[in-house]
């Protein structure tokens, strides 16, 4: 575009750089940035502006981030909350508190989404009594009842912090509820391990018309592992899979791996890494030889690995070769395609 003598307008610059937030590209978001100097005319946009605080934020910027904030004619809530945001999402829960704290002094009033990423920094700084502050505040502005993602983030805090109670009386109190508020409550009960419930949340949730998604059979395959049900595990692995259309990933398969293991059943965890349609990971390889180190009368030298050259470094005393496991076994031979 540039090099045929056209200049981009806002609405393309916005997009280019949402573009290089997203990827990461800082480098490449710092030349758009430049060429917006060029501009006058955009230079004290504020939608330009926000664009550039979340681009610098998501990339994890943050010194340039809070200078263009700082310099800026005028900001906004969303400017905040893409500063907010960008630092939750690098696990800086203390410096997303702290750009909550500032965009109050200067008196702009939350929204739905700003509380919704606020309400993860609580969680991310483990401190239970600021959370329910700012549910105060949530409920004081009516956004408890009638926002979905707010009120699925205060299930999460509460039932991450083990308060279980005010997270269903919370799930009770919704007009609806969707797949991710289910699975907000299911993994807190999981956390807890009350399996029970999460397996009686999970049947009624299908009961009441909620379809099962990739991250509640996670959650579901992993109370199982909890319990030590393989049968229940394998039961939800097939069923819930192929009935709702969900198709496997590397979290459902660790967990199968893991709880053969667990169970014993080493071949039949190996059967699992040797069939399944992706590459195996590291931590699919930690769990399969965790639960070997418990067992050392397995012979692992039975089992046939197809992709063992897969596994690669899981610390400095092993190199890429997974002989070092087995010697640390006692198993002196193993075999692999």
């Amino acid at each position: 575009m540039l090099s045929d003598g056209f200049l981009p307008n806002r609405v393309t610059y916005a997009s280019i750089l949402k573009a290089c937030g997203s990827l990461g590209a800082l480098e490449r978001g710092q030349e758009v940035h430049a060429q917006i100097l060029k501009h006058l005319a955009l230079e004290n946009d504020i939608q330009i502006t926000n664009v550039l605080i979340d681009m610098y934020a998501k990339s994890g910027a943050f010194d340039k981030a809070h200078k263009l904030i700082d310099e800026a004619s005028s900001r906004d809530v969303v400017s905040w909350t893409s500063l907010i945001t960008g630092y939750i999402d690098h696990g800086l829960g203390e410096g997303a508190l702290n750009c909550y704290e500032q965009m109050q002094l200067e008196g702009l009033v939350p929204d739905a989404i700003t509380f919704a990423c606020i309400i993860k920094a609580c969680c991310a700084v483990g401190i239970v009594v600021i959370g329910q502050g700012i549910h105060c505040n949530i409920v004081q502005l009516g956004y408890s009842e009638s926002t979905t993602d707010v009120s699925t983030a205060l299930i999460n805090m509460y039932a991450s912090f083990g308060l279980l109670s005010e997270a269903q009386y919370l799930f009770n109190s919704m007009p609806l509820q969707d797949i991710s508020t289910w699975s907000a409550l299911m993994a807190g009960y999981s956390q807890l391990g009350k399996d029970a419930d999460v397996f009686c949340l999970h049947e009624k949730m299908i009961a009441e018309g909620t379809r099962p998604d990739a991250i509640t059979l996670t959650i579901i395959l992993n109370a199982c592992n909890h319990k030590g049900r393989l049968d229940k595990g394998e039961m939800y692995f097939e069923v819930v899979s192929s009935s709702f259309g969900i198709i496997p990933n590397s979290d459902h398969y660790t967990c199968m791996i893991d709880m053969y293991g667990r169970a014993g059943q080493l071949h039949q965890a190996a059967a699992v890494i040797n069939q399944m349609p992706l590459s195996a990971s590291v931590t699919m390889w930690v769990a399969l030889f965790d639960s070997s180190r418990k067992d050392r009368k397995a012979e692992l030298e039975d089992l046939f690995f197809e992709d063992l050259d897969s596994l690669y470094c899981f610390g400095p005393e092993s190199c890429t070769n997974p002989s070092f496991y087995f010697e640390q076994l006692g198993i002196g031979s193993f075999k692999y395609y």
